[in-house]
């Protein structure tokens, strides 16, 4: 978008799911990455968002930014805690939420199901060469004419435009105002961007279920493997109903011949993930037709030695188990499928 317009996360949201929707029914896989983890949350999960013109903000204008902020922090101090007192827009629109009787921090960060069929990887890099790469591209952006480039757009545009509260404009826009050194400029911009990939890892530990965590090769050697893996599956299945199934989360209870099975095909058809119930341990007799079991695995807990042979078909899968008789407890509200194999 044009940096003189704004796009809010809904706005967002809207866009962006067209465009995923549109591949997904061509049965095309895709990589997105990011940036701004709110965003990424807003596409793949439902959140929901209300219309703007449903808020009313004039009552609010008596108030102070930082009055309006520590009301905010009184009601719902996890949503405070994740704006700026100075961004006072969002601050009414969360107040106003929060006065509602449903605070944004329930409404839009307890959900945990995903829209999509998807898996979420992590860049596995330790911290102080992360920041040692910050501090670099950051000399580098210099280099390559960022005050200059800065310079230009505010002369063009002003310096109140949403896009240039961006790490990068804003430390420039506030060097200038405080008679700052360029240098100075550059540490601050380093010192941010710093903070910022600080809060990057926090939310993503945080806010999304299931992360593989591998080096950026490793991670591109399992990407390339898993659609190796799919072809044949992407060939035999429609699109929708393809991603109907590996977006699915099933229980499968019993975990014998019947349901050793049926594990393992799940697995390979890419369901989401599998949650195994079963109280017995492996015996001699079951090897004669329990297909998933080898001698190895006697005496072991069934859903223990299946849940390693289903790492072997996949190892980023996720697959969790109840060493225990089946008990409607067990069922949580993601759950899509229960399978009786007992």
């Amino acid at each position: 978008i044009s940096v003189m317009d704004e796009i809010s996360v809904k706005e967002y949201q809207d866009k962006a799911r067209k465009i995923l929707d549109k591949y997904l029914l061509e049965g095309r896989d895709v990589v997105i990455s990011g940036g701004t983890f709110l965003y990424l949350r807003a596409l793949l999960y439902p959140y929901s968002f209300e219309n703007e013109e449903d808020f009313s903000y004039e009552k609010y204008d008596c108030y102070s930014s930082e009055e309006l902020f520590n009301r905010l922090k009184n009601i719902d101090e996890e949503a405070a805690d994740k704006l700026h007192v100075n961004n006072r827009r969002r601050v009414i629109r969360a107040l106003a939420i929060a006065e509602s009787g449903v605070k944004k921090s329930e409404r839009e960060f307890k959900v945990d199901k995903y829209l999509y069929p998807c898996r979420i990887f992590n860049i596995e890099i330790d911290k102080e060469v992360g920041n040692s790469k910050i501090d670099k591209r950051v000399d580098e952006m210099v280099r390559e004419g960022l005050f200059e480039e800065a310079n230009e757009l505010f002369c063009k545009f002003g310096t109140e435009l949403n896009a240039f509260k961006a790490i990068g404009y804003k430390e420039i826009i506030e060097g200038r105002e405080n008679n700052s050194s360029k240098e100075e400029i550059i540490e601050r911009i380093k010192i941010d961007t710093r903070q910022y990939a600080k809060r990057q890892r926090t939310f993503i530990r945080h806010q999304f279920k299931n992360i593989v965590s591998l080096k950026k090769d490793e991670i591109f050697d399992y990407i390339s493997f898993d659609i190796e893996r799919r072809k044949r599956n992407k060939a035999s299945i429609t699109p929708t109903k393809l991603n109907k199934i590996e977006n699915s989360k099933v229980m499968v209870v019993g975990v014998g011949g019947v349901g050793s099975i049926l594990a393992s095909s799940l697995v390979r058809l890419g369901v989401a993930s599998i949650v195994l119930v079963d109280r017995d341990e492996v015996d001699v007799s079951n090897l004669n037709r329990q297909i998933a079991y080898v001698k190895k695995d006697i005496s072991r807990r069934k859903v223990e030695a299946l849940k390693d042979h289903l790492l072997e078909i996949d190892p980023h899968f996720s697959v969790v188990t109840h060493d225990v008789s089946f008990s409607k407890d067990l069922v949580e509200d993601d759950v899509d499928f229960v399978f009786d194999c007992i």
